[in-house]
């Protein structure tokens, strides 16, 4: 009975050392590789083709695409190689770009906002006389609206001969930007009128000599 005992511990010592063996093997290849033929160092995932990546695998951000020497946190996937069969998406911006992966693909996305258009003052046109006119019966036989069928607005709105300045044309005048909707008798050549609100503002404007500017 002794010796039939001793005989049936040595086959669970060989079981358990074969079972060590085998979980360190697994441990160490896990490691050593990941899918894509990338690389594991201390759990940071590097040089993974994209094509290998899992649906579902997490959001990294990185600061280029090409950038391979940023420093990355444990378990952050650095650098992403994409085959030609996930091609990437991308914008013009200035933002550093968010890799999104899954399903085999990667792509660009980013966060910006379209740039606003700010007039500028362009080209000087020369010396003009402005004069001032409203919708009275005095400045304009008393039509309620411009020859382009515009309701006229203070700052906005000028007479000016369509011959020069087609409707529609912006011209800066005392750094006050206009645009030509009316028209007038005696407003041709040099000659510019600027609408206001009401006759004595017009009439206060009197006749001057400005430079008159293209807008860009």
């Amino acid at each position: 009975m002794h010796c039939s005992a001793k005989s049936r511990k040595i086959p669970v010592r060989i079981i358990l050392a074969i079972l060590m063996c085998f979980t360190l093997f697994c441990v160490s290849a896990q490691a050593a590789q990941v899918p894509g033929d990338g690389n594991a160092v201390d759990g940071t995932i590097r040089d993974v083709a994209a094509d290998q990546i899992a649906k579902g695998a997490q959001i990294t951000t990185a600061p280029s695409i090409s950038d391979t020497s940023h420093t990355p946190a444990d378990g952050q996937i650095t650098s992403v190689h994409v085959s030609s069969s996930a091609p990437l998406k991308t914008s013009t911006t200035t933002d550093s770009p968010v890799l999104v992966c899954g399903s085999g693909k990667a792509s660009i996305s980013h966060t910006s906002q379209p740039m606003e258009y700010i007039p500028r003052k362009g080209s000087s046109l020369g010396m003009f006389v402005t004069t001032g006119y409203c919708l009275c019966e005095e400045c304009s036989g008393g039509f309620g609206l411009t020859y382009s069928g515009t309701v006229p607005q203070a700052r906005h709105t000028i007479s000016a001969d369509i011959s020069l300045f087609p409707i529609g044309t912006r011209l800066m005048i005392d750094d006050i930007i206009y645009t030509v909707e009316d028209i007038g008798s005696n407003v041709t050549g040099d000659h510019i009128d600027i609408y206001y609100d009401n006759h004595e503002e017009a009439m206060a404007h009197g006749k001057q000599t400005e430079e008159v500017f293209t807008v860009e």
